[in-house]
């Protein structure tokens, strides 16, 4: 599978958590599965989605609790990290 092809899944995952057809533990584990599919990243790529895969754990841990999480801010960086995946 392409980067291109794994790129639009992560996507379309950020659009059905946006549109609210997912929730936060589902978009999390789309994130984690195809995160790691991706090929040709560089390292520094690699940590910041750990980083974001840590924060949506953490955000999903205290949706849980009854807390508002400020996943905004998460998906936004997600777009702004998916980017910059290499394509080829």
């Amino acid at each position: 599978m392409s980067n291109e092809s794994i790129k639009e899944r992560i996507s379309k995952s950020i659009e059905d958590f946006t549109a609210k057809k997912i929730d936060l533990k589902e978009l999390k584990e789309s994130i984690e599965l195809n995160g790691r599919a991706l090929e040709m990243m560089p390292f520094s790529m690699i940590k910041d989605l750990e980083e974001i895969e840590y924060e949506l754990m953490i955000a999903d841990l205290a949706q849980e609790e009854d807390c508002r999480p400020n996943v905004e801010q998460l998906i936004k960086l997600l777009e702004s990290w998916l980017k910059n995946v290499p394509l080829e």
